[in-house]
């Protein structure tokens, strides 16, 4: 769930972007993982689910090791796109919380928000 207000456009990294819709200072609850609100299904519906809603996750959504599940954001959060600088990281992740995404550093209104999927696990083409 976001805590800030933001707005997706097309982006310069990939397809769609997450953006900045108000200055947002470092340090700042940019999103948490809200359950009842975001999306979280297990290993097995996750295996369960059609070819489509499988690539869907695959494409907006992220395994947590944190929550021993697939996690999608239910708002503009599953638009926010990789960097090797992103603007925001996970801060506080634990066995059954998933953590903090806090600015990493002052964040301007129009500015496209960043994570590194690394963290995901994931291996991006960079």
């Amino acid at each position: 769930m976001l805590y800030v207000k933001t707005e997706i456009r097309p982006s310069s990294i990939h397809g769609i972007g997450h953006y900045a819709a108000e200055d947002i200072a470092k340090g700042t609850l940019v999103s948490k993982y809200e359950q009842g609100f975001d999306i979280f299904i297990t290993k097995e519906r996750y295996q369960a689910l059609p070819k489509p809603a499988q690539e869907f996750f695959d494409h907006y959504g992220y395994w947590s090791c944190e929550l021993n599940g697939y996690v999608c954001s239910a708002d503009n959060h599953r638009f926010t796109n990789h960097s090797l600088t992103p603007t925001v990281g996970t801060i506080g992740a634990k066995e059954g919380d998933d953590g903090d995404d806090i600015a990493l550093r002052d964040i301007k209104s129009g500015e496209e928000i960043t994570v590194d999927y690394r963290v995901f696990g994931e291996n991006p083409e960079v």
